[in-house]
C-alpha cells in the first residue's frame, strides 16, 4: 500500500473493505473468524466492516457454521449478495454502442449493442446509449441498486472532469466536451458516472484478471486498425499524466523525415508508420516488381488476413514490408522500455494476430537498440482476442468495484 494513503484510517478502512469484498468475490461464503485468518485483521475489525456491507447490502448472512469442538455457538457465514448491486458498463466503439450489465461477481446478466454510423453525432449516440440502458434495465428487481456507471470510448478523456478531449472516432464532436454531464442527463441516472479511455480499462482489467496480474507496473498496448495506444501501469495505478495524454504512445515521432502525414497534423508518428492501410496500400503499389508474390493473385483486394498468412509463409514482397512494420515496432518498444522500464508489455489488438514470424522478431529486435551493454529482460507478450468489447466492458466493471471502495 502507499505510505501516503495508509497512514489516513478512512483510506485504511476503504482498502480493507475492498479487500474482504475481494474475498467474498473470489472464495465465496465466509466466517468473521475465516476472514479474520485469512487477511490478517482482527474479528472486531471485521465484524465492523461485515456490519458497514450488510447495511449497503453488499453482503447477506448465509446461515450457521459448525460450531467448534468445544460445542460452542455456530459462527454466522456470509455471502455476497452478488446481484443487489448492479454495474452498468458502456463502450463506444466506431461500430456499435456495448452495453453490459454486470453484478459484483463481474458476471454478465445482460448484454446488448446498437450499431454506429460513422462520426456518429454525439446526441444520436447518447440517444442510442440511453435506449440502450432504458430497455435492459426496466425488469430489474425492486430490491436492486447501481453501484456506478462506467463508459469506455476511443479518446482523450480528462476522466477526472469527465471531458472528452477529442475523440477518436467522431471527429465532428469538436473538442473539451462535457461527456459525462450529457450521460448523467440523458439516462437519469442515480449512481457515479465514469468516462475512460478504453486502453486505460483494458489496462485495469489486465492488472486486474489478466495477464498483468501481480505485477506492479505493464504496458498494455493496443495496436490496430484505429492506431496504437498503451494504458500505463505504475506501481499497480493506472497513470494518466498532467494533461491525460499519458499512453499517446502513437505520436512518438519515429522518423521525422517521413513524408506522410499523421491524422494529427504531424509527420513520421508510431501510428502512421505501422498504418494497416498504408502497409496494403504499399503491397499494392510493389506487385509490379513482385508479380511473383502470393498477394497478386489478390490485387485490388489484398486483406489484411491475407498479408499477414503471406509473411507468414515466407512470402518475399511481404516479408519485406512486414519487415519494415518489425523495425519500427521495435524503434518503438525499444524507446518505452528505456523511459518506463515496465516488468512486461502485453501487445494487444490486431497486431497481436501477425503471426509468429512478426512476434519473434519484434522481440529480438527490440532488444538490440539501444544500452547494448545492459542485459533487459522486458517480456513482450502478445494476446489476441476477438472479443474485444468483452475485455474493455469486464475491464469496466472491475474499475467500479474498485472506484466503490476507494
Amino acid at each position: 500500500m502507499n505510505a501516503k494513503i495508509g497512514n489516513r484510517p478512512k483510506n485504511i478502512r476503504s482498502q480493507n473493505k475492498k479487500l474482504i469484498v475481494d474475498l467474498f468475490r473470489t472464495r465465496g461464503p465466509q466466517t468473521v473468524s475465516d476472514i479474520s485468518a485469512i487477511v490478517k485483521l482482527s474479528r472486531t475489525t471485521v465484524m465492523k466492516i461485515n456490519d458497514e456491507l450488510l447495511a449497503e447490502q453488499i453482503i447477506i448472512e448465509a446461515g450457521k457454521g459448525a460450531s467448534t469442538d468445544e460445542g460452542g455457538k455456530k459462527p454466522t457465514i456470509y455471502c455476497l449478495k452478488a446481484q443487489s448491486s448492479l454495474i452498468v458498463t458502456f463502450y463506444i466503439h466506431y461500430r456499435a454502442i456495448h452495453f453490459t450489465l454486470f453484478d459484483l461477481q463481474v458476471q454478465a446478466l445482460v448484454k446488448a449493442k446498437l450499431p454506429v454510423v460513422t462520426d456518429e453525432p454525439l446526441p444520436s449516440i447518447i440517444a442510442k446509449m440511453r435506449e440502450l440502458f432504458m430497455e435492459n434495465t426496466r425488469n430489474l428487481p425492486s430490491d436492486h441498486r447501481l453501484l456506478a456507471c462506467i463508459v469506455a470510448i476511443h479518446s482523450n478523456m480528462d476522466s477526472e472532469k469527465g471531458i472528452c478531449l477529442h475523440a477518436t472516432y467522431f471527429p465532428s464532436w469538436g473538442t473539451n466536451i462535457p461527456i459525462r454531464d450529457e450521460i448523467v442527463s440523458a439516462l437519469g441516472i442515480g449512481c457515479p458516472v465514469h468516462v475512460e479511455n478504453f486502453i486505460r480499462i483494458k489496462a485495469f482489467a489486465e492488472m486486474k484478471m489478466g495477464l498483468a496480474k501481480g505485477h506492479s507496473s505493464a504496458l498494455i498496448i493496443d495496436a490496430g486498425w484505429h492506431g496504437i495506444t498503451a494504458g500505463l501501469l505504475i506501481d499497480e495505478k493506472l497513470y494518466q499524466g498532467k494533461h491525460s495524454l499519458s499512453g499517446e504512445i502513437g505520436h512518438m515521432i519515429l522518423h521525422p523525415f517521413d513524408t506522410v502525414q499523421c491524422g494529427c497534423g504531424g509527420y513520421g508518428c508510431f501510428e502512421s508508420l505501422i498504418s494497416f492501410q498504408r502497409l496494403l496500400d504499399d503491397a499494392e503499389r510493389a506487385l509490379e516488381q513482385h508479380p511473383q508474390s502470393s498477394l497478386a493473385n489478390h490485387r485490388g483486394n489484398i486483406s489484411l488476413q491475407l498479408f499477414f498468412e503471406a509473411a507468414e509463409a515466407g512470402d518475399v514482397l511481404a516479408r519485406l514490408l512486414m519487415d519494415n512494420v518489425i523495425n519500427w515496432f521495435a524503434r518503438g518498444f525499444s524507446n518505452l522500455i528505456t523511459i518506463f522500464d515496465p516488468e512486461m508489455i502485453i501487445v494487444e489488438g490486431d497486431y497481436a494476430a501477425a503471426g509468429q514470424y512478426f512476434q519473434t522478431e519484434v522481440c529480438r529486435r527490440s532488444k538490440h537498440l539501444t544500452l547494448l551493454r545492459l542485459v533487459r529482460e522486458t517480456p513482450i507478450i502478445f494476446s489476441y482476442s476477438e472479443s474485444n468489447s468483452s475485455v474493455v466492458l469486464s475491464g469496466a466493471a472491475a474499475i467500479a468495484i474498485d472506484k466503490y471502495f476507494n
